[in-house]
């Protein structure tokens, strides 16, 4: 069976990984807030010549949206031109420009953010397996 109530609640979270050594914690995200996202990004102008509206869609912006609504924290990234005091690198944050540069910039990361968050009975198994694990 299928518990709902973490769709009630809105906090149905699991790791996800974007490849070998990537993985994000990730938010269960439903239509309805796709939706809304989408609309913040989105534009319908007026053309005052022919009468007829145009929609314009910022998609890098829905993206920054999407990516800062579904990913809570990243493990498995690094940037070798932040070091620390020590002189080691350190661990790649999950800050909202850091999320928004990863979904414009990685391919499957952004994939990923894309996909899986909207995917009820994927999120579902992932956490079930991950609270079973721990």
């Amino acid at each position: 069976m299928k518990d709902v109530a973490l769709l009630r609640k809105r906090n149905l979270k699991a790791w996800v990984s974007v490849d070998e050594e990537v993985s994000i914690l990730a938010r269960y995200i439903s239509q309805a807030e796709w939706e809304e996202l989408k609309a913040q990004c989105t534009e319908t102008i007026l053309n005052p010549i022919t009468n007829q509206t145009d929609i314009k869609e910022d998609m890098p912006a829905f993206r920054a949206l999407l990516g800062e609504r579904v990913v809570s924290d990243i493990v498995g990234l690094v940037d070798s031109e932040d070091l620390d005091d020590s002189g080691n690198v350190k661990p790649f944050p999950a800050t909202p420009a850091n999320i928004a540069m990863l979904m414009e910039e990685w391919t499957e990361f952004r994939l990923t953010v894309m996909g899986v968050p909207m995917s009820f009975e994927r999120m579902l198994d992932l956490a079930k397996a991950q609270t079973t694990k721990n």
